[in-house]
């Protein structure tokens, strides 16, 4: 299943499982770090929570700004293909109008001869 992604899409998964991995790694430092064995090492470990705390919110911060990517991706990707979506109908659109077109100036010959006939005969009726 790796092999159907791009490369670029191959490092952001990597990235990603990269950092979901230092959040857990995060996570369970300050677990360990929260056990308070004594007095002595309660002072060190608040210290080593503080440090892991401000870890996990940076690799939180960074989670959230590698999911605002995807979907910016997302939507630019969806973008292109309503893009191409838009052009496909506007050429369609485009060859129904010369149809139009032709058919109105093959309509506008046609009433043009049957305007001529009915003015000639007319002219020749009583009438004129």
């Amino acid at each position: 299943m790796e092999d159907l992604y791009t490369p670029g899409q191959k490092e952001f998964a990597q990235q990603l499982r990269d950092n979901i991995l230092k959040l857990t790694e995060c996570y369970k430092s300050m677990l360990l770090a929260s056990m308070i064995e004594n007095e002595t090492s309660s002072e060190r470990k608040g210290l080593q929570l503080s440090v892991q705390a401000h870890n996990l919110v940076g690799g939180a911060q960074t989670l959230l700004d590698m999911i605002t990517q995807l979907k910016l991706s997302i939507l630019t990707s969806n973008i292109e293909k309503l893009n191409e979506e838009v052009e496909k109908e506007k050429d369609t659109y485009k060859t129904e109008c010369r149809k139009v077109e032709k058919k109105l100036e093959s309509l506008s010959s046609e009433l043009d001869v049957a305007l001529d006939e009915l003015e000639s005969h007319y002219a020749a009726s009583q009438y004129y």
